[in-house]
């Protein structure tokens, strides 16, 4: 994808690595500091182990000052911030940055933000066609066709809407007639950055899934 980034052999460091030109690629679990590492864009993966981590307050809670005055003091206006991590919880990290349905919603805050969500199963008209989809369909119906889906979903609905769909479960913390969570409109622009990301996901060292779900600062737009 970026055949001019290549990286240094010479490297031992298990959480450094640094290319031919200069750049280096940190890594950092969540909790932990970057004192004297400023960055040119800060990627967050799964910030969450599972849903246990996610259910727990003083995780979100630790989450988000490690976000706020760890990550966010790293970074510049300049510097884009991507985060990618599994909708366990209204109350994660991306529903405190930009999703509707937060108690905390600040509409101004979440304007700074794109907010991309493709799920397993097409359920948003505009999203199915600009992948050329249907709205029903299967994102990736050669691996994950309908039935498959379909048998994810009555296994078990929590794990159906957080790790297929992309959603936190709306039932389980606003009862059964509190609508589905719902994701800002996408359009041509966020399916490319999309794409984007995605292939700086891969260079970085990160496997993306097939279903992602990310939100990054519009001005890197």
């Amino acid at each position: 994808v970026f055949p001019a980034c290549k990286l240094r052999s010479d490297s031992q460091s298990k959480t450094e690595m640094k290319t031919l030109s200069g750049g280096t690629l940190t890594f950092v679990g969540r909790g932990e500091g970057t004192t004297g590492l400023p960055c040119n864009m800060f990627v967050i993966d799964d910030p969450y182990k599972d849903h246990k981590e996610a259910d727990s307050p003083v995780v979100r809670e630790d989450c988000w000052r490690w976000y706020s005055g760890v990550v966010f003091s790293r970074c510049t206006v300049m510097t884009p911030i991507v985060i990618v991590h599994t909708r366990w919880h209204f109350d994660d990290l991306i529903g405190r940055l930009c999703d509707p349905a937060h108690e905390n919603y600040d509409p101004k805050k979440a304007r700074r933000w794109t907010y991309i969500n493709i799920p397993a199963i097409m359920d948003n008209k505009e999203v199915a066609e600009l992948l050329g989809k249907q709205l029903g369909d299967a994102l990736w119906p050669e691996r994950f066709p309908i039935p498959h889906l379909e048998e994810a979903r009555e296994n078990d609905k929590r794990v159906f809407s957080a790790l297929y769909m992309l959603r936190f479960l709306h039932s389980i913390f606003f009862g059964e007639q509190s609508g589905v969570n719902q994701a800002s409109d996408l359009g041509t622009k966020s399916i490319l950055l999309y794409s984007f990301l995605v292939a700086i996901v891969v260079v970085i060292g990160f496997y993306p899934s097939f279903l992602i779900d990310i939100i990054a600062p519009s001005w890197v737009n």
